[in-house]
């Protein structure tokens, strides 16, 4: 029984082919859809009235990440967790368990912490999303795929490069 936007409610679960494939699919759909969503409120008309309330924080913590404009939190957050809802039919259970994975995702990415998941690259140094809130560009989709096809993560790959470099001159004095 559909409840809307491709999410449905049945007493049977789905397969597991199915759920392998959603579990495969969905990160994907979300990057796409948040990136889009990210990168659209950053454009002037948009940054000023609406995404800058959530930039307020430059050093963000986990709750940092719902503090938005209503318009926001409507368009750039919820279209992005319902992505794959749009795109593939999803029982409600894997929805749920989506959502959920998402929150955690955006609240560790807001948080600050290193932790083994976090976006970086080997270096160990600038997190992926810090670097967005410390400077407002780049780096606007969730896990930074679209971001490298985009490029629009170069100026962060740019300093991880340099982080790099000085840390293995630092070893060699």
């Amino acid at each position: 029984r559909p409840i809307g936007l491709g999410v449905y409610v049945s007493r049977e679960l789905p397969s597991w082919q199915e759920v392998v494939f959603h579990v495969i699919v969905s990160p994907f759909i979300v990057e796409f859809t948040f990136f889009v969503s990210h990168y659209w409120l950053h454009t002037k008309p948009l940054y000023a009235r609406v995404h800058k309330v959530h930039h307020d924080f430059k050093a963000p913590h986990a709750l940092a990440c719902i503090y938005a404009h209503p318009f926001e939190a409507l368009v750039g957050n919820t279209f992005a967790v319902m992505g794959p809802a749009f795109f593939i039919r999803l029982h409600v259970l894997e929805w749920f368990i989506g959502v959920f994975l998402g929150w955690v995702g955006t609240c560790n990415g807001h948080s600050g912490y290193d932790l083994p998941w976090s976006k970086r690259r080997d270096n160990g140094f600038t997190d992926f999303h810090d670097y967005h809130h410390e400077f407002f560009v780049g780096n606007y989709g969730s896990t930074g795929y679209m971001d490298y096809w985009c490029g629009t993560d170069k100026k962060w790959r740019e300093r991880c490069e340099k982080i790099k470099a000085a840390e293995k001159e630092k070893k060699l004095e």
